[in-house]
């Protein structure tokens, strides 16, 4: 087994760093995921089609 592949040769410090996802990815990856669902929603608001409101045909269509 090669050094590298072997984590448990690795201080505790450098095993945490490892082994942690970083808080910033997690914060940017939220916010780009509520940033895209704003904007969705948004777009249902605005945009419409022959005159009725695309979130109407979405929420109060008959299947």
């Amino acid at each position: 087994m090669d050094e590298k592949d072997n984590i448990e040769l690795r201080s505790e410090k450098v095993r945490n760093i490892i082994g942690g996802v970083p808080p910033r990815l997690v914060r940017t990856g939220t916010v780009v995921i509520i940033t895209i669902c704003v904007a969705l929603a948004l777009a249902a608001w605005l945009i419409k089609i022959d005159g009725t409101p695309v979130w109407r045909m979405i929420f109060f269509s008959r299947m």
